[in-house]
């Protein structure tokens, strides 16, 4: 039938060129959502070993958990590699530091007073393994000083950490090759392996009590730096150490054992691309050896998980829960970038 209106014949055609392009454009929409999850089973669900022999979709993998939402503990159940899940956290820190770089030296402007930046005595390094490694404390950090030493076929004497200060420390480096500014250092010293070693913040306060308080016995007032809240009293209890914690903050900041990993290790200064847990160094320890090419052979031992998971919550119960709130604020960078619980009791 031919059309002879023209007006009509032209709001015709106008109707039928828009209903074609619904239809092409639904059509477009349900490929690309096919094509969407073809894309995330080949690849976010695609077995290790298939992963392993394509290094380039471990960039995908990382993407892809961070884009669906994953919290760290779903991408555990998932049972990935060592390294996936160390790309997933490099990838997460990566995307918190891109707008707060500075943002550690910023909240704790005191770091300055201590060689010219940021605290250094847990920063190693190793031109044979073309490492720099973050020794934060209570987190392997004697096993993995050791290791080193070890590999390195260095025979010491005494306590480990000195002997690791001495021997692989960046004291030295930072004084000599960087005037003694920390923060330039972790901004540009770019080795190929970049490691740093976590814990949940949680055990790791209670496991430097146990250690330096009930085993050594060290004095509360020793340990908070003069503090005289505590002058000659014994049998220190975990609260009157919390108490001391959050009391002297800017004194506990210099302590190695209760100082955030975040601020320790200059989180968004240095560009780390190893991030591992110690929860899952009975696997991690393997895959970290063969990274950086040991000669020795791994020999770790399981954290005492009976201690910190059964008796883990009895040591901060009772505690108020503005304390429980000040300890989530003192560490609450360890606990969002990381993926560890928000409290003691979850």
């Amino acid at each position: 039938m031919k059309c002879t209106d023209s007006t009509f014949c032209l709001n015709l055609s106008a109707v039928k060129l828009t209903v074609t392009l619904l239809m092409l454009f639904t059509a477009l929409r349900v490929i690309i959502q096919m094509s969407g999850n073809f894309f995330y089973k080949s690849t976010v669900l695609a077995p290790t070993s298939t992963l392993a022999s394509t290094p380039n979709r471990l960039v995908n993998v990382s993407t892809s958990l961070w884009e669906t939402n994953h919290t760290e503990e779903e991408t555990n159940h998932m049972e990935y590699s060592i390294k996936d899940l160390s790309a997933f956290r490099v990838e997460k820190v990566r995307k918190h530091c891109l707008d707060f770089k500075k943002l550690i030296v910023k909240s704790y402007p005191n770091y300055n007073q201590i060689g010219g930046g940021l605290t250094n005595w847990a920063w190693m390094i190793s031109p044979h393994h073309h490492l720099f490694y973050c020794a934060a404390a209570k987190c392997g950090s004697t096993t993995w000083k050791s290791y080193l030493m070890k590999d390195l076929k260095i025979e010491w004497q005494g306590n480990t950490h000195k002997a690791a200060i001495k021997i692989l420390g960046t004291d030295s480096a930072v004084r000599k090759d960087y005037k003694g500014d920390s923060n330039r250092f972790l901004e540009t010293y770019r080795p190929e392996h970049r490691l740093i070693i976590v814990r949940n913040p949680w055990a790791r306060l209670l496991s430097a009590y146990v250690e330096k308080i009930v085993t050594k016995k060290w004095e509360l007032q020793k340990y908070c730096y003069g503090w005289k809240a505590y002058k000659g009293l014994t049998d220190i209890t975990f609260h009157q150490f919390i108490d001391c914690v959050l009391k002297k903050p800017e004194k506990v900041l210099y302590d190695s054992h209760t100082q955030p990993i975040t601020s320790s290790c200059g989180i968004c200064l240095m560009d780390y691309n190893i991030v591992l847990k110690l929860e899952e160094m009975n696997k991690g320890e393997e895959y970290l050896m063969r990274q950086l090419n040991f000669s020795i052979q791994p020999d770790y031992k399981q954290l005492n998980k009976m201690e910190y998971k059964n008796l883990y919550r009895d040591y901060y119960t009772g505690l108020p829960e503005n304390v429980i709130q000040q300890l989530q604020i003192l560490y609450k960078d360890d606990i969002a970038l990381f993926g560890y619980p928000n409290s003691p009791f979850l």
